[in-house]
């Protein structure tokens, strides 16, 4: 693989005659009334160079038996246990020898000629290739649900190369294993966060008009079409939770409050816009489901703020402060120790490494000998000091002092003496300060005590 610079595009060299250069992945979960038509218009596919088609299924019914039956070239995974989408994929671009990795869906048809269009693209260097999609439910909520989920890839949008992350693209499949393959503890959108993370490190995307999928939305009834919608959103509020805003607070202002806020609107309006400009013949039945469109759309809304304001460890960091803390814990008598604290708040996480010799400057560490604790004023001093040295604009400090009847207890610092700076509860005469907050400090306790280590 060969990449220069941001914005590049990808050289990829050819395998020989035998090596798949495409690997279908499709993944399924208990469709056996739809896995054999998906998977005989994924096999049927006419591709000038060799591909692979692969079923990863995690289910309880007989999809994996019928693809077994019905298509003895298919590599089949079966799964012991149900997985969510990003789980599944993994498990399939485990397997996947291709330089390119498309995800057909279990509710997809592709046309003759997608696959080929899509290697075509590939070709040309893309590193995400995405492109049309037409809807193969025709019922009002599955209109609802095409205009509302596949509104960025209506037929008629042009081909051209893209500056923002598509959706539902296929992949050259190295980039992908650069960024660790998919997320696995999101119900949707787990594509969604692979493509932020390709663009952002200059990887880039094109939409190819010739690329063509039908896609059949499950969605039949009100309550199928409700439910998926919120789901969706609760999808959205996971991926805002743990991507977006993993260096800022959710709340951290009125702007990112008015962002979601605007959401839902700016939605409706993204697909008016969008139906204006390219839906043509699509807009007679855009108008007969706009209000279905309208209340998918609240529901979605809806699932992602009950997953913003949904109670779990650390929601209050996440939502007013930053979820991720590094604390500087400083040890300090007859001489200065030091270690670094990264926690996590979401995940109730923490590492820990001791600082090494040089790291402080000396100015600090004279400060340090004759600062006293008790004095607020100067501790968030030392603070900001640390704050400007070690590059960290969200460092917190803890700091305990000893007298010397107790230098025997000292020791290294650990995991212990984290907890109990926090606490506040060394007693026997130590001193015990942190610049955190109260409700901070509790997190971290909390997040100290059920570490996974």
């Amino acid at each position: 693989m060969v990449r220069a610079g941001a914005n590049a595009r990808l050289v990829l060299a050819s395998g020989d005659d035998e090596t798949p250069v495409l690997s279908a992945i499709v993944i399924a979960q208990n469709n056996e009334a739809t896995i054999v038509e998906t998977m005989r218009s994924v096999v049927e596919q006419g591709v000038s160079e060799p591909f692979e088609v692969i079923l990863v299924s995690s289910g309880s019914d007989r999809t994996a038996t019928l693809v077994r039956e019905r298509f003895p070239s298919v590599r089949v995974v079966e799964l012991p246990r149900p997985v969510l989408p990003g789980a599944a994929r993994n498990a399939g671009l485990a397997l996947a020898r291709g330089l390119y990795v498309s995800f057909p869906g279990s509710h997809v048809s592709l046309p003759p000629g997608s696959l080929e269009a899509r290697l075509r693209a590939h070709r040309q260097g893309y590193a995400m290739v995405t492109g049309t999609t037409l809807n193969g439910n025709t019922t009002p909520w599955g209109w609802a649900a095409y205009f509302l989920d596949q509104h960025e890839s209506f037929p008629g949008l042009p081909s051209m190369e893209l500056s923002a992350a598509p959706i539902h693209c296929s992949y050259a499949r190295l980039p992908l294993i650069e960024v660790g393959g998919f997320p696995e503890d999101v119900r949707n959108g787990e594509d969604t966060s692979v493509n932020r993370a390709l663009r952002a490190r200059g990887y880039v995307a094109w939409r190819e008009g010739t690329i063509q999928l039908i896609h059949r939305s499950p969605s039949r009834t009100a309550w199928h079409f409700l439910r998926h919608q919120f789901r969706r959103g609760r999808g959205w509020g996971t991926l805002i939770l743990r991507d977006r805003y993993r260096d800022q607070p959710v709340l951290a202002d009125r702007e990112a409050i008015g962002r979601l806020l605007s959401m839902l609107p700016n939605r409706l309006a993204r697909i008016d816009r969008q139906i204006r400009r390219h839906g043509g013949s699509l807009a007679i039945e855009y108008a007969n489901v706009r209000p279905l469109v309208a209340l998918g759309a609240a529901a979605g809304a809806l699932g992602m703020w009950a997953e913003l304001l949904r109670p779990m460890p650390g929601k209050m960091s996440v939502l007013f402060d930053i979820p991720d803390k590094v604390i500087v814990v400083i040890d300090f008598s007859s001489a200065v120790s030091a270690s670094l604290w990264c926690i996590s708040l979401t995940r109730n996480e923490t590492a820990e490494a001791l600082l090494p010799d040089g790291a402080l400057p000396e100015a600090v560490l004279e400060w340090l000998q004759r600062i006293d604790a008790r004095d607020g004023a100067e501790l968030l001093a030392l603070r900001d000091e640390l704050r400007a040295h070690l590059g960290i604009p969200t460092l917190e400090v803890a700091i305990a002092q000893y007298p010397e009847h107790l230098e025997r207890q000292r020791g290294v610092l650990g995991r212990l003496s984290l907890l109990r700076v926090c606490e506040g509860s060394l007693g026997n005469g130590a001193v015990v300060r942190t610049t955190m907050p109260r409700w901070l400090a509790g997190g971290v306790i909390r997040a100290t005590r059920t570490t996974r280590r």
